[in-house]
């Protein structure tokens, strides 16, 4: 499953180092030299260029990029949006008890 991983990593990306590998996949360094080996011996990468970072043979985007991190404030107001869906749907549940409503409320909170 790790080689997986780190194919579909590289070929995102379309760059690859067993740094690279190893931090983003959280990996011990020799793990991550090990899976670079990997990569590069079934053909999913090539040689590393002068700066040690190997090219996807077949990269899953034409520039392969690095998809971005959402900014806190984007995870925050997503996070509200996500609540108040949750306080709408709630609002049409019946619930058997008030105990019960009570509990499931506090969850939502």
């Amino acid at each position: 499953m790790l080689y997986q991983w780190g194919a579909a990593l590289a070929r995102a990306q379309n760059r690859a180092s067993p740094q690279i590998l190893a931090r983003q996949l959280g990996l011990s360094a020799e793990q991550g030299v090990v899976l670079y080996s990997r990569l590069m011996q079934r053909g999913t990468i090539g040689a590393a260029n002068a700066a040690g970072l190997s090219r996807a043979i077949d990269p899953l985007f034409a520039g392969g990029r690095s998809i971005p991190v959402a900014a806190p404030a984007d995870i925050a107001q997503t996070g509200k949006r996500l609540q108040q869906h949750a306080r709408q749907l709630w609002e049409h549940l019946d619930t058997d008890t008030p105990e019960a409503a009570s509990e499931d409320q506090e969850l939502i909170d």
